[in-house]
């Protein structure tokens, strides 16, 4: 495979490589000549090590066919594709300038007039795109080149879908994106996307722009994308006249955002007028809503009441003696059940509480697991419903039961969204009071891991940044993910529940409790995102849900 230096002065098709224009996750752009006619071309490579990534190979090739088909101004074309066994370019047009985000990192914040003519332009280009059925997806000011002339180009449309071509490209088990850039409905693997999320990314775009920073700078990634779910983008002191129409093409719902380019282009022009404001354009939307929540219907016995006007209730206490004779029967056979059920929990902490060595050996070989280094790890998330002593762990099915097992500092699961089919495939998730209960969460010769065993684990993998890739599983991540499961620990994107109990991040991360308390409130935690090849260590308030591993004693 080429590197980058060995690249410079080959090859590809008629272009010669004099030069290396830039590099991302996925490709190496360089510049390059024709040997004959002597124009210049960019030319986008594949990263080598991702020729075998079939998922990726494909998107890549999408690439080359969606911005052939868009003949615009304002979106740079391609002129050729060259697949082959070592490499797989697009050769595209060779356009002077910078990138929105090196504009601004440079010369800092755009006034007033430089942002309307720059979004005036992206505007005119995503529509001509929605109009054509096509989503860019990664919107951002790196995919944003600007021309000394001040002319807008739009580049990378490496994850882009075409609305049409399938009713199953807009779910987000197909998405990938840039964080914060991401549209709420982008994070969240449930949700649908549509042209809208373009809408919101570039919103994002324009905050970067007016305030020279990325919204929600100061946060992890992992706190980024709950902020792009719950959190409003933070304010911006500066005075812009466009700074308002963030708010609107930012809403977390995207029906409330603009509906289209075309409307957001109109009242960003309409704003050259004093006399218009942002709340015009909410004043004209229709505010009517429809309740489809589907009405109470009455019970089969309040049913037969209204059919037939019985509405005395004196008739309830008509036949006293048989009533109390069904009282004491019931009392008498819930007595003798919980004798019964008292009998069997009994005899199963008993026989549960055998300490011998045979029984120890045939529970650790019963679990999935897989030798990572030197310590032993399940192979695959914990799904018990009970502490080691037999005990029942609460199923907080509710976002009531949920809140309230928080707020007592009590052991809770659930399933993800309340699924079982959920649990069949990622295991349950766990508050941290389950994780740290003294009845012990872990099964028989099993132990929840601590920081320091994660970091033991990490470590044996080749550190934070290369460890993530080992320990994803084959499947489950949207778009495949980055991850070879080379480790054999099978990690999986099983998504969390948060603090407002709310579910998120199926298909995108998988999170991962320690036995390590941070504080009064917090807790050590662990987690892979699908995109890169990092784990990442964090705090997280132990009111959240997440998965469980366990590591053998």
């Amino acid at each position: 495979m080429e590197n980058t230096c060995e690249m410079i002065g080959s090859q590809i098709l008629k272009y010669k490589i004099v030069d290396k224009l830039g590099e991302g996750g996925m490709s190496i752009v360089y510049l390059a000549v024709h040997e004959t006619l002597g124009h210049k071309v960019a030319i986008k490579v594949l990263n080598p090590n991702l020729l075998e990534n079939e998922a990726v190979k494909k998107l890549f090739k999408k690439e080359g066919k969606f911005m052939a088909t868009l003949n615009h101004s304002k979106i740079i074309k391609v002129i050729d594709i060259d697949e082959r066994p070592d490499r797989f370019s697009i050769i595209m047009e060779f356009v002077e300038g910078i990138t929105l985000k090196d504009k601004v990192q440079s010369k800092g914040p755009l006034d007033d007039e430089e942002t309307y003519h720059i979004f005036s332009q992206i505007l005119t280009a995503l529509q001509f795109c929605h109009t054509h059925n096509i989503i860019h997806r990664d919107i951002k000011p790196s995919n944003i080149l600007v021309q000394p002339d001040g002319q807008v180009k739009i580049l990378d449309f490496g994850i882009a879908k075409l609305i049409a071509e399938d009713k199953d490209l807009t779910k987000t088990n197909l998405q990938m994106g840039t964080p914060p850039f991401m549209s709420p409905e982008h994070v969240e693997p449930l949700r649908e996307i549509d042209h809208r999320s373009d809408i919101y990314s570039l919103g994002a775009t324009l905050y970067f722009v007016l305030k020279g920073s990325v919204p929600y700078s100061e946060c992890t990634l992992f706190e980024t994308f709950q902020n792009i779910i719950n959190e409003p983008l933070p304010e911006i002191n500066k005075k812009s006249k466009f700074k308002e129409l963030i708010s609107i093409a930012c809403q977390k719902d995207k029906n409330k955002r603009f509906q289209s380019c075309d409307e957001w282009l109109q009242l960003m022009n309409n704003m050259h007028s004093p006399s218009t404001k942002v709340a015009d354009r909410k004043n004209n939307k229709d505010e009517t809503k429809v309740d489809f929540r589907p009405k109470k219907s009455l019970s089969q016995e309040e049913t037969v009441i209204v059919q037939h006007g019985e509405t005395n209730n004196d008739d309830v206490y008509k036949k006293p003696h048989k009533l109390n004779l069904n009282i004491h029967t019931r009392y008498l056979t819930f007595t003798l059940a919980l004798i019964l059920i008292g009998f069997c929990i009994y005899l199963f902490i008993s026989y549960y509480k055998n300490d011998s060595p045979n029984r120890k050996e045939i529970i650790k070989e019963s679990m999935p697991s897989i030798k990572i280094g030197n310590q032993v790890w399940m192979s695959e998330n914990l799904r018990v419903t009970k502490f080691r002593s037999g005990a029942e762990i609460k199923e907080a099915n509710t976002k009531d039961d949920w809140d309230e097992a928080i707020k007592n500092k009590q052991p809770a699961w659930c399933y993800y969204a309340n699924d079982a089919s959920k649990g069949n495939t990622y295991g349950l998730l766990y508050n941290w009071y389950a994780v740290y209960d003294p009845r012990g969460l872990a099964p028989a010769g099993w132990h929840i891991p601590d920081a320091t065993e994660w970091q033991i684990l990490i470590d044996s993998l080749g550190g934070t940044e290369h460890a993530g890739v080992k320990l994803k599983s084959n499947n489950h991540w949207i778009d495949g993910g980055i991850g070879n499961n080379e480790s054999g620990f099978n990690g999986l994107p099983g998504g969390y529940r948060g603090e407002n109990s709310s579910f998120s991040s199926i298909g995108i991360s998988g999170i991962w409790w320690s036995s390590s308390s941070t504080g009064p409130d917090n807790a050590a935690s662990f987690f892979i995102y699908y995109s890169n090849s990092f784990i990442f260590k964090d705090q997280k308030s132990k009111a959240f849900g997440f998965s469980v591993r366990c590591v053998q004693n």
